[in-house]
């Protein structure tokens, strides 16, 4: 029968290793508490999207590319000009602009400000730079009870 090694257990190894002191001051701290993350970058605002009114839907960018720019700590307003407010968003990030490597955006990669019946405004709440592209689309029904820019400027949208 085979000798089998006990499993390595963390707290078992000495206090005083760079590698485990490191470990922990990356758990209990996030990248912004690190220092490393960027500064809030301006606002950008995407008007090159393409809108289909007869299907109800609006892509900002094709997922084989060029995708826009997501830098870290940036809000970035796209305007979709659908007429109503879409139900359904939905965002790819990738590491390139050609999107060769897009993915779902989970967390707060991608977090959602505002939909309304002009534009989407999402936020890459994270330390790293993307690049981006979204969809949205809905039944053309739905509108929103004001725009992103008096919600946002009040707070809420009543």
């Amino acid at each position: 029968m085979p000798h089998l090694e006990p499993p390595l257990v963390l707290s078992s190894l000495p206090a005083t290793c760079p590698t485990w002191a490191l470990l922990c001051a990356t758990a209990l701290t996030g990248c912004s508490d690190l220092g490393n993350c960027p500064p809030d970058g301006e606002e950008l605002t995407v008007t090159t999207g393409e809108t289909r009114a007869e299907a109800r839907l609006y892509q900002s960018a094709p997922l084989r590319g060029p995708l826009d720019p997501f830098p870290a700590n940036t809000t970035v307003h796209f305007v979709h000009d659908l007429g109503f407010t879409p139900e359904l968003q939905q965002a790819f990030v990738s590491f390139t602009a050609t999107g060769s490597d897009s993915a779902v955006s989970p967390g707060n990669q991608t977090r959602w400000l505002c939909v309304d019946d002009h534009e989407v405004i999402v936020r890459n709440d994270t330390c790293e730079d993307f690049f981006i592209s979204i969809a949205v689309s809905g039944s053309g029904l739905d509108h929103a009870p004001c725009t992103c820019a008096e919600g946002l400027a009040a707070g809420k949208c009543p």
